[in-house]
């Protein structure tokens, strides 16, 4: 009995000492699922270029409208997401170049994140695949695509703010 506990002690300070990394890094490595899109990638919800914004999603429902539906709210979220994400990069860089802390006070923060989210994303142009994975389960993957300088133009409008504005139509 002594030999099995000190046995059971052993591996389990193995264990623990252990890192999990080895098990993420090899999930990451596999091949991507074969029926994918070529443009989605289950690591990739949302991207960007000097053109577009782009959100994906990947929606499972028993009724095709319904996963077409999920998957067009989720890649929505995913896409003004991705724009949150820009304009906070915008954001940062003002905070280091400007000698004010202006960009770094709540009320700009907040008054930013409000303006991302009232964004009207009606000009969206949505791209969608289908899989039928099982009998009446419809599997959807979506990507939706906006324009950058029509979301820069907008975003400039509801922010108001000179500096941010100029920085925004930088070029990146």
């Amino acid at each position: 009995m002594k030999y099995f506990t000190g046995a059971i002690f052993i591996a389990f300070m193995i264990a623990a000492c252990s890192t999990p990394e080895a098990v993420i890094d090899e999930l990451a490595v596999t091949e991507p699922e074969s029926g994918l899109p070529a443009w989605f990638s289950p690591n990739t919800i949302s991207s960007s270029d000097a053109n577009q914004f782009r959100g994906f999603s990947m929606a499972v429902a028993s009724d095709s409208s319904e996963a077409v539906r999920t998957g067009n709210e989720s890649a929505i979220a995913n896409v003004r997401f991705e724009i949150d994400r820009f304009a906070e990069e915008i954001r940062e860089e003002l905070i280091n170049d400007q000698s004010a802390d202006y960009y770094g006070r709540p009320d700009f923060i907040i008054k930013l994140r409000n303006a991302v989210q009232k964004l009207h994303l009606n000009h969206s142009e949505f791209e969608r695949e289908f899989e039928e994975i099982e009998d009446n389960i419809t599997q959807v993957y979506t990507r939706v695509s906006v324009d950058r300088s029509g979301i820069i133009e907008r975003l400039s409008e509801l922010i108001s703010d000179e500096p941010f504005t100029r920085a925004l139509t930088a070029e990146r």
